[in-house]
C-alpha cells in the first residue's frame, strides 16, 4: 500500500511538472468595422424611411468565426483559428448600413420602406495576395404592395495590402465602404416606381 502511495505521488508530480511546461493557449483575436462617415444621400427620392432588415445568409455568416478559402477549392469554407469578429458578420452589415443611412433610417414601428440583403459571400481569399470577398443582392421594396423599387447586386474583391489577418481586415473594411457609397448613390436614382411585383418574405 504504501509503495502505491509512493507511486502516485509520483505520478502527480510528473503531471505537475509537464502541465508546467506546457506552452500557453493561443489568444484569441478580435476585429471590428469602424468606417468614418461617409458622404450624405445627395437626395431622398421616398415618402418614408427605410428599415434594414437582418439579412439572409447561410449559417456560417451568422456566425463569429472569421472565414476563409483557398484558390483551389473554392467551394470549402474554413474557419480561421482564433480569429473572430466582434459581431457576425450579418450584424455588422447592418449598423453600417444604418450609420450611412442616418436620419432616413427607421428605428420604430413608423411605416417604412424595407431593405432586405441577401449576403453570398464574407470571406477571405488565401493567396498571394490575399483577398476580402464580399457579395451581397440588395431589394427595396414597399411591404404593403410587394412592389420593388431597387434590385442590385453588389461583388468586391479587395486585395490585402499586406501579409496577415490585420491586412486582410482592412481590405475588407475597405469592400464594406465601396459596398455604401455605391448603395448611396443607386437610392439617390432610385424613385417611387415598381420595377415588379413580390409577395413579402415575412
Amino acid at each position: 500500500m504504501k509503495g502505491l502511495r509512493v507511486l502516485a505521488l509520483v505520478f502527480l508530480g510528473l503531471s505537475a511538472s509537464g502541465c508546467g511546461t506546457a506552452p500557453p493557449a493561443p489568444e484569441d483575436h478580435y476585429y471590428r468595422l469602424s468606417l468614418p462617415p461617409g458622404p450624405g444621400l445627395a437626395s431622398w427620392p421616398f415618402d418614408r424611411p427605410v428599415r434594414v432588415m437582418p439579412p439572409e445568409a447561410d449559417g456560417l455568416y451568422h456566425g463569429r468565426a472569421l472565414l476563409y478559402v483557398t484558390p483551389d477549392a473554392p467551394l470549402e469554407l474554413h474557419r480561421a483559428h482564433y480569429r473572430f469578429w466582434t459581431a457576425p458578420p450579418t450584424r455588422l452589415l447592418v449598423r453600417l448600413m444604418r450609420e450611412r443611412l442616418g436620419r432616413h433610417a427607421a428605428e420604430g414601428g413608423e411605416p417604412a420602406l424595407e431593405l432586405v440583403l441577401h449576403l453570398h459571400h464574407f470571406e477571405a481569399v488565401l493567396g498571394r495576395p490575399s483577398q476580402a470577398w464580399f457579395a451581397v443582392t440588395v431589394r427595396l421594396r414597399a411591404p404593403e404592395s410587394g412592389c420593388l423599387l431597387l434590385h442590385r447586386d453588389y461583388a468586391y474583391r479587395v486585395p490585402a495590402a499586406g501579409r496577415g489577418y490585420y491586412a486582410l481586415v482592412q481590405a475588407f473594411q475597405e469592400a464594406v465602404r465601396r459596398y455604401l457609397t455605391d448603395l448611396a448613390r443607386d437610392l439617390d436614382r432610385a424613385r417611387l416606381t415598381c420595377l415588379r411585383r413580390t409577395r413579402s418574405d415575412g
